[in-house]
């Protein structure tokens, strides 16, 4: 007998236990867990999901997340913006410290 839902042209569901393990990977990001970085050019950058300010200086900025600190290294940096989910660093941006891979980002 067939399923009523394949022959009504919707799809049949997956059972969870035969998702595949990186198929579910984005999900810590979407989520708000790990912070994402976007850079523009070497004057500019986008810091997403961040937790606080740890440190601002004209030469150093860090910001913690949930996966440890970015560090932000350059000269003249400023922070443009800085809302409690995101903060934008602007300035001649030189170096940026990432926390380690297999951290609490791990997936």
């Amino acid at each position: 007998m067939r399923d009523k839902r394949a022959a009504g042209g919707f799809p049949r569901r997956t059972p969870i236990h035969k998702v595949r393990p990186d198929a579910l990977l984005w999900s810590r990001d979407m989520l708000g867990l790990c912070a994402r970085v976007t850079v523009v050019g070497s004057a500019r950058l986008l810091v997403e999901n961040h937790t606080g300010l740890l440190e601002l200086t004209d030469t150093r900025i860090r910001l913690n997340t949930g996966c440890g600190p970015i560090a932000i290294a350059g000269e003249g940096l400023r922070l443009c913006d800085a809302r409690p989910r995101a903060a934008i660093v602007s300035g001649a941006i030189h170096r940026i410290d990432l926390p380690r891979e297999g951290g609490d980002c791990a997936p």
